[in-house]
């Protein structure tokens, strides 16, 4: 007898192969407007010192269009060129590292980065659907929809971003983390906070979690991890740049980043934008205080189990984007991790609160609505819902495990 659950496996399969063809058809479609600057910017850290000073940015810039002309025949990499004379290279020395091997042509190198983006992107879902105890079904409709309608993936294909890199590295510290690899966990977060600092707020939570539970042998074996990853991590991208000082130089330039950066005119999506549009005080500062505080005290009067280790990783995500003076629509991968932990099976509830907030945050509606009424603020206040209400649930979930 067949089994019930097979046609909706069979629907849900069938849905995450269209969103795979989709995906694919736009990423190939680009030209690579993120993917170039890092491809040239693992070149340029070996060929000028001074490598994020704005004059040094702006010469390489003209030097890598002459280049473009010369070295192959290819109208992406040419495009993408005279698009970014001004190199906007501001990721991190460590990003940069890690595009060292790819060495070769442009179009070779981003079919191939295409690739491993779409593996990485089909491996994190996969594996953080094992670790929340989704079924079949559950797994590959979460996948489904990522790909089929949630803006963020697409947006992330169309500009070729690294993102999926990072959230692997989550999805591969979750794993360490459940099954009590402490060190592993804390080195492989280190790793993924060295390519994207965004992630970094889920070391504090995870230890703040574990402090007030007195989980002193594992707090000092994830410090452990995460301290020689990290040192080792600094000392290899610090080689690699022929500087000691590249990350310093890194966050004064992060830093100097002009105002005009950050406008929502530009897609800059952060809650702290969208309350100083509407109010003009600058509450980014104040925004991660005040959700971190909240944070704190929930975990103080809970004093989280084990079962809550997974959450802090998704949770400082989350926590990071609402107090961040910066989030592109394709920063909102991350809030995935939080999102597909508050939909594993359990509390209605809190599974109804994750799904309002994961379409909130998929933005396709309301991004045709943001162009209707000719105004981006609608559509930052309706992703910032979405983030609040998925931190809101965090919390609450976070509770009911008391």
């Amino acid at each position: 007898m067949t089994s019930p659950r097979i046609p909706s496996v069979a629907l849900a399969a069938l849905l995450a192969i269209t969103g795979i063809a989709g995906l694919w058809s736009v990423t190939r479609a680009s030209q690579g407007i993120d993917f170039y600057q890092m491809w040239i910017g693992a070149r340029m850290a070996r060929e000028t010192t001074d490598f994020y000073a704005p004059a040094t940015r702006a010469r390489m810039g003209e030097e890598y269009l002459r280049r473009a002309v010369t070295e192959e025949q290819s109208p992406r990499r040419l495009a993408v060129a005279r698009f970014r004379r001004n190199l906007e290279v501001l990721s991190t020395p460590f990003l940069y590292l890690v595009f060292a091997p790819f060495h070769g042509t442009y179009e070779r190198d981003l079919l191939l980065f295409q690739m491993l983006m779409l593996f990485a992107f089909a491996s994190w879902v996969a594996l953080f659907a094992r670790i929340y105890g989704y079924g079949m079904s559950l797994g590959v409709l979460l996948f489904a929809f990522l790909a089929v309608a949630f803006e963020p993936t697409r947006s992330d294909a169309r500009v070729v971003n690294v993102n999926h890199l990072p959230i692997l590295l989550l999805a591969i510290a979750a794993l360490f983390t459940q099954r009590g690899r402490f060190a592993l966990a804390g080195a492989t977060l280190a790793f993924a906070a060295l390519t994207k600092p965004y992630v970094a707020m889920i070391i504090p939570l995870t230890y703040m979690f574990w402090i007030t539970r007195a989980r002193w042998r594992d707090l000092a074996a994830h410090a452990s991890g995460a301290a020689i990853a990290g040192a080792a991590g600094l000392i290899a991208s610090s080689l690699y740049f022929r500087s000691g000082v590249i990350w310093l130089d890194w966050l004064r330039e992060f830093r100097a980043m002009p105002q005009s950066t950050f406008d929502l005119d530009l897609g800059n999506i952060a809650l702290a934008v969208v309350i100083r549009e509407l109010t003009g005080m600058q509450a980014s500062a104040l925004l991660l205080a005040l959700f971190g505080l909240i944070t704190l005290v929930v975990a103080w009067h809970v004093k989280p189990r084990r079962e809550a280790d997974v959450l802090a990783i998704g949770l400082g995500c989350v926590l990071f984007q609402l107090g961040s003076p910066l989030v592109w629509v394709h920063h909102l991968l991350l809030s995935v991790p939080l999102i597909a932990y508050l939909l594993r099976e359990g509390d209605r509830r809190r599974q109804l609160a994750a799904a309002f907030a994961l379409a909130l945050i998929a933005t396709a509606p309301w991004a045709a609505w943001a162009a209707l009424m000719g105004s981006m603020i609608q559509i930052a206040a309706a992703i910032n819902v979405g983030l609040l209400i998925a931190f809101g649930a965090a919390l609450y979930d976070l509770g009911a495990q008391e």
